[in-house]
Formats: structure tokens, sequence, C-alpha cells
């Protein structure tokens, strides 16, 4: 009988990174190709905030925020923005 070692394949996609990363991915598309449905105040700073999302692996409210405003993005439109992305995310 031989005994084989049981191994993980860094391939296999556990189901919250698939829904994570589906997710994830909707939300840049929504922020680079909708951005005449978005908040007037978000528009200009879209791209930078789809930029940023593509990046990141977690996803707090402080330091989506901090991000957006390290990037030019305004306080108030960077908490706005962050709540949401945290909101569809999932933190």
């Amino acid at each position: 009988m031989i005994v084989g070692k049981t191994s993980t394949s860094a391939s296999v996609a556990q189901p919250y990174n698939v829904v994570s990363s589906v997710v994830k991915k909707s939300l840049v598309a929504a922020l680079r190709y909708g951005q005449d449905k978005l908040p007037k105040s978000w528009r200009p700073h879209a791209n930078k905030a789809a930029d940023l999302i593509e990046q990141w692996d977690d996803f707090q409210e402080g330091t989506i925020t901090a991000g957006l405003m390290a990037v030019g993005v305004p306080y108030d439109v960077a908490n706005g923005m962050a709540y949401w992305i945290v909101v569809f995310v999932g933190a």
C-alpha cells in the first residue's frame, strides 16, 4: 500500500475566494464602465478607485478611505466610496 502526501493545490479556488474575486471584478468594472451612473462627486475619481481595488486584498473602510485620499480623492468622497465598497465586497 502506498501512502501519499495530501497536498493542496494553489490552483484550486476556495468558494470564498471565488465569490470575493467575482465581486471585486464586478465592482472594478462598474467603476470603470459605469461612470455615468455614479454620483457626480465620484466620477472624477472612479478610475483611481478601480485601480486601488484591483490591488487590495483587505477591504476595511478605514484602509480604503486612506488609500483613496492618498491618490487625491477628497475625504468626504473617499469615505462615501469606502462605505459602499465594503458593503458590496464585504469585509
